[in-house]
């Protein structure tokens, strides 16, 4: 079967680029940062010792946000629309208006409630406990009621959605799947090397699970749990996920890793980080990944660096390539107003790494991309000119291509 080359103009301007890992904690007063999340271009860092913060500058500067808190040991951030829930020690807050207040939400929790994970689907919010099972809540956090039918173990460590199924991850007994909004649950361990689940994560209709496993310790499934296959044997011990499709980054016991293919390899991507420290949360807003650390608070990326090259925006016009889709070879036109001079077209993976360089003069030239694995590569053209771009500067053009 022939490959499909599907190419994706970008159209975006890199605004923040970053060479590697930076830290970004101006205003933070606790720099063990357990949860990131985000709303908009708000940013919300919980801390374990000093509630919550947030940034509205792209993580340049964080301020306070913990009004209304009565516990300042924050476990899980959760948000849907305008309402942001933080689960703590001692149960969980709510709050409507971007951090400036929140108001404690408890009825139908234990008595010192505290709380591992959240998770929300629709009009549903699901609160996974240390001890007390899984509690679900309908009604934006006004009432809270145990769903723990078929679990064998009350302490939860981890939850995620996944269109109508609910995965819980508990701490000696496995992974458990409920597809009725908690009202029943069955074990789905198959493939797993322990019973004891740290995180979990959701990428489309893939789950990826890890375990406390010094390494091997990243599981995927593509099949709602029913089997999981070891993505992680090559990794320290994984924490957290975030997804640039068709990019995985997972967040480990010494840093931060980059997988393109659904983890078959993972290329180290640490550069400037503190590798003394436990990436615990991972978070993407705009052309930037955030990382929180256990100990040295939040750093920053930018996504266009890490894959080894800088995406700039360009006018359409100044250049074509097609048939897209295109099967093993694909066209590159230039317009009349770039194709006077030599083009250099270099093809570069995802690490910034040229695999294919060529020269030509013509105003069209073939692509051949028969013989190459699957994946994400960048077409970048360059010339002794350049091409004309619509700002009137004079930068390299880059041509997303992703390999099917």
């Amino acid at each position: 079967m022939k490959k499909v080359i599907v190419l994706t103009l970008i159209a975006l301007r890199a605004v923040s680029v970053y060479s590697q890992w930076t830290q970004v904690n101006t205003g933070l007063t606790d720099t063990s940062v357990i949860a990131l999340a985000v709303s908009g271009t708000n940013i919300f860092a919980g801390t374990d010792m000093h509630g919550v913060f947030v940034s509205n500058d792209n993580g340049n500067h964080w301020t306070s946000a913990s009004t209304g808190l009565t516990n300042m040991s924050i476990t899980a951030i959760a948000i849907s629309g305008t309402n942001i829930f933080a689960g703590t020690f001692n149960g969980i807050f709510l709050s409507t208006n971007n951090g400036n207040n929140w108001t404690a939400v408890n009825t139908g929790l234990p008595a010192n409630c505290w709380i591992h994970a959240l998770a929300i689907s629709g009009t549903n919010i699901y609160a996974g406990t240390n001890s007390n099972g899984v509690f679900l809540s309908t009604n934006n956090g006004g009432n809270w009621t145990a769903i723990n039918t078929g679990l064998s173990n009350p302490d939860i460590s981890s939850l995620v959605t996944e269109g109508s199924n609910v995965f819980v991850g508990t701490s000696g007994n496995g992974l458990f799947l409920s597809t009725n909004n908690g009202g029943s649950w069955i074990a789905v361990n198959n493939g797993l090397s322990t019973p004891i689940i740290g995180s979990l994560a959701v990428n489309g209709t893939t789950i990826y699970a890890t375990t406390a496993s010094i390494v091997g310790s990243l599981f995927m499934s593509t099949n709602d749990g029913s089997n999981w296959t070891d993505i992680g044997m090559t990794i320290p011990a994984s924490y957290s996920f975030a997804f640039d499709n068709p990019r995985i980054f997972t967040g480990t016991a010494s840093g931060i890793y980059l997988s393109s293919n659904n983890g078959s390899t993972w290329s180290n991507v640490s550069t400037g980080l503190n590798l003394n420290n436990n990436i615990l949360s991972l978070a993407i807003i705009g052309t930037d990944i955030f990382a929180s650390a256990s100990l040295n608070g939040i750093y920053r990326r930018s996504l266009s660096e890490i894959m080894g090259v800088v995406e700039y925006g360009e006018n359409e016009n100044s250049l074509r390539v097609y048939p897209n889709p295109a099967s093993d070879r694909t066209t590159i036109t230039f317009s009349e107003a770039g194709s006077t001079t030599e083009h250099t077209i270099k093809v570069m993976n995802t690490l910034g790494e040229c695999i294919q360089q060529l020269t030509t003069s013509n105003k069209e030239q073939i692509l051949d991309m028969s013989g190459y694995a699957k994946g994400v590569y960048f077409v970048r053209i360059e010339s002794s000119f350049s091409l004309p771009l619509s700002d009137g500067e004079t930068k390299p053009v880059y041509k997303k291509l992703v390999l099917q």
